[in-house]
């Protein structure tokens, strides 16, 4: 499609780029608010790119790929999910999951669909709305993120803190301040967070962060499906946990069979099993092996700690 140059005249644009704005910035028409629209397809003079469809090209679109229904995002819209009736049972749906965008009080959404049978038609599906996060969960999410990388970047954040420390026990709060901001990479004041990160303020201590204190608030608890949990404070298993969390959380998880929170020898066989049946006899994985490489501590049990550091030595 055309776009505007540097003096405001449209220029045509290379087709690879034309196909990826069109995705990006086009836009539907609703003709309960522009009668008449269904079978317009014009340039998108208010986003200066894309175009403006009216429901008649969803309808052809649709039929000609046996779908029901298309959902598109990138357009903010106040109820979070929007429907436009296309006709022919045919629906055109804008999802946008940022709630409170720009400050405009809107709701986040997104849909569900749920399964259907073969050669059975498709049920409609589920709108689920939030409401935008009010200024103290906001704070809370900022803290969170904060925590996560704080956990992510402990062993960096160690040894540079005790390099600004010169083997004392405390720094000054600036330098607090500046150490995080350049292990983390991150252009906040971190002194506006101290309560959030650093914990109550000792008498003595109004303008230092004792750094092992500091530090040591910073665990991982790890919460197996039965209930069980373990507590990883090693600077190196938390920071590998936090760079592949979910990865090796997903594979601990379907490791462990009956969710006590620790892999036995023969859930490790199991799950070795299943592996090699999708890989090349070459390639196959020895379970002996690999339990014997886990079981650091030879209990016989592997437990997160253990199991992350396997991935850590590859």
């Amino acid at each position: 499609w055309d776009g505007r140059d540097g003096e405001g005249r449209w220029r045509q644009r290379p087709k690879s780029l034309s196909i990826v704005e069109d995705m990006l910035w086009s836009d539907p028409i609703d003709p309960q608010l522009e009668p008449g629209s269904e079978g317009i397809v014009e340039r998108n003079f208010v986003r200066q790119a894309g175009s403006r469809f009216g429901t008649d090209q969803v309808k052809k679109w649709c039929k000609s790929i046996n779908v029901q229904c298309m959902v598109r995002s990138h357009e903010m819209v106040m109820s979070g999910v929007e429907e436009i009736a296309c006709g022919d049972g045919i629906s055109l749906w804008t999802v946008f999951s940022c709630s409170h965008y720009m400050q405009s009080g809107n709701d986040g959404g997104y849909l569900v669909f749920d399964a259907c049978q073969p050669h059975e038609p498709s049920p409609p599906p589920r709108r689920v709305v939030f409401q935008p996060r009010g200024e103290c969960s906001v704070r809370d999410g900022n803290r969170q993120k904060l925590v996560d990388l704080i956990c992510k970047n402990k062993p960096s954040l160690r040894s540079a803190l005790n390099k600004v420390a010169q083997g004392a026990r405390t720094v000054s709060l600036d330098a607090w301040d500046r150490t995080l901001r350049h292990v983390l990479n991150l252009e906040i004041c971190f002194k506006d967070f101290r309560a959030d990160l650093a914990g109550r303020v000792k008498p003595g201590l109004e303008t230092r962060i004792d750094v092992a204190d500091f530090l040591s608030r910073y665990k991982v608890t790890v919460h197996a499906r039965g209930g069980a949990k373990q507590v990883i404070d090693d600077d190196h298993s938390i920071g590998l946990l936090f760079s592949n969390r979910r990865d090796l959380a997903t594979i601990f998880q379907l490791m462990d069979l009956n969710g006590d929170g620790q892999l036995s020898k023969e859930e490790v066989t199991v799950g070795c099993e299943m592996l090699n049946k999708r890989l090349p006899p070459d390639n196959q994985i020895n379970p002996d092996q690999i339990f014997a490489l886990m079981d650091q501590d030879r209990s016989g049990q592997i437990g997160v700690d253990e199991f992350v550091a396997l991935w850590s030595s590859h």
